[in-house]
């Protein structure tokens, strides 16, 4: 079991990796404003279903960030309560921490992946093996 499904996330990242290596996606910099990405967004999308109606909701949130972030931010009281709260709900046990931070294998092995990142690695290997000579 544990092997079909670690061959099926193999293929799926496979495909999704030559699948993105086909597509060239323009970096944005920051002299660009949020209204002409949107534009340029919908420009290439304009004759999707609903394309307007998704540009018009982005322009409006657009719009509404500040807002939404004065909602959204809490304030020193309720951070602090948080805090107080987070302590609360989790005992957290440093039962091993080296100064640097683990290594991922490490971790991996700790989480039990290890072996299936190993396979998939295998799987992946023998996949851009053969697509190179086909």
């Amino acid at each position: 079991m544990n092997t079909a499904i670690s061959v099926f996330l193999v293929l799926c990242v496979t495909r999704n990796l030559l699948n993105s290596s086909k597509l060239r996606v323009k970096r944005y910099t920051s002299r660009e404003s949020v209204e002409e990405r949107i534009e340029e967004g919908y420009q290439l999308l304009r004759s999707e279903p609903h394309a307007a109606d998704t540009k018009a909701v982005l322009l409006q949130l657009h719009v509404m960030e500040k807002e939404i972030e004065g909602e959204l931010a809490l304030s020193s009281k309720q951070q602090a309560d948080l805090l107080e709260d987070m302590k609360e709900y989790v005992d957290t046990v440093f039962d091993h921490v080296q100064p640097i931070g683990d290594i991922i294998p490490e971790i991996n092995r700790h989480s039990n992946v290890d072996m299936a990142l190993y396979q998939g690695d295998i799987m992946l290997t023998k996949f851009i093996r053969l697509s190179i000579f086909l």
